[in-house]
């Protein structure tokens, strides 16, 4: 570590929301966090449980609730393709995601972790958060309201895959989904994704898609990958060069104005690039509910916070207004620029 970096916080004491800070905690105490709630629960855990969606495909899921008998809880729920069992470990990829499962549990949560459908134990055909994955996170949530151990309120949590799962089961207005908090989500997957500006945004797409790969196609226990393949032959060939119906689907935008549950945004400066620009846009389109915002510095800072948040600011207002025309076919925002002009500093 620099010297600047060291000045700002002890890494051996330290468990951060995002995994590349590093080490993580427990090393030498908890993180001091302003929950006021104390952990009083131990911890049980359920593995590879299979859970049966409304055409019949199973989910793999591992559910990990307060070790209390008799007693109900509120679930959280965590979805994506990045391996349900890396999530209790300490690996600092970009896929250890969905959320610190000891201090949700101890607290008195009911902590559900799924591999979506067609990604790693669960059945199925990837669907790369189309109609089907969306109609999974519904009949997720609604079995886990169900449960004897559930007290028939869900939420949902993570970041990034995790986040944007969260915010594409929240526009269906599932009944027990009473609260979201997506940290790291974009809102439009042609804008703030695939593209900034019209130009194909190719090198996160080749990273995210080896990181998917590696964790999918490697342990030979995915039955069913033909939904992965189909997704990299599609993204790595950019077979839709332009915004339209293939990133309709899969981008909350055109249907932020349905969220009617509480919803708490978070992201850092560093996902200018990916995140930031739809953490803005969500927050604006979401409607008249309760809603916060958290926009913090880099996790790891490599440089004055000060200096990177303005020159990140102009870059995050451009892109959340893309090309001037937004997936939702409504006007642009007049408050942001457009046609690619810099934003006014």
């Amino acid at each position: 570590m620099d010297r600047h970096t060291n000045s700002l916080w002890n890494s051996n004491s330290i468990r951060h929301i995002h995994p590349a800070v590093w080490p993580q905690w427990p090393f030498d105490s908890p993180p001091v966090v302003r929950e006021c709630s104390k952990p009083i629960y131990n911890v049980f855990s359920e593995f590879d449980l299979m859970i049966s969606m409304r055409d019949g495909i199973r989910l793999a899921c591992d559910i990990h609730r307060p070790r209390a008998s008799g007693q109900k809880y509120p679930a959280l729920i965590s979805v994506s393709p990045y391996t349900k069992g890396l999530q209790l470990t300490e690996v600092p990829i970009g896929q250890n995601e969905a959320g610190i499962t000891e201090f949700w549990v101890s607290r008195g949560y009911a902590h559900v972790i799924a591999d979506c459908r067609g990604s790693n134990d669960s059945e199925g055909s990837y669907d790369d958060k189309a109609e089907k994955e969306q109609a999974d996170y519904v009949d997720l949530i609604e079995w886990c309201a169900e449960q004897p151990w559930c007290n028939g309120s869900v939420g949902m949590i993570g970041c990034s895959y995790f986040a944007l799962a969260q915010l594409l089961a929240a526009i269906h207005q599932p009944g027990p989904l009473k609260a979201i908090f997506p940290y790291d989500a974009y809102t439009d997957m042609y804008r703030h994704r695939s593209t900034h500006g019209g130009v194909p945004r190719m090198g996160f797409a080749s990273t995210w898609f080896s990181a998917v790969g590696a964790l999918n196609l490697t342990s030979g226990r995915l039955k069913d990958p033909s939904g992965l393949h189909h997704m990299f032959k599609e993204g790595l060939s950019f077979s839709h060069p332009f915004d339209g119906e293939h990133y309709w689907r899969r981008s909350p935008s055109p249907h932020l104005n349905k969220v009617n549950i509480p919803v708490y945004f978070g992201c850092d400066w560093s996902f200018w690039w990916l995140h930031l620009a739809g953490v803005f846009r969500g927050w604006e389109e979401v409607g008249d509910i309760p809603k916060r915002i958290l926009v913090g510095p880099q996790p790891r800072p490599r440089r004055p916070f000060g200096a990177y948040h303005e020159e990140a600011a102009a870059l995050v207002r451009l892109l959340a207004q893309g090309d001037g025309y937004r997936c939702d076919g409504r006007s642009p925002d007049p408050a942001l620029p457009s046609g690619g002009r810099p934003l006014a500093q």
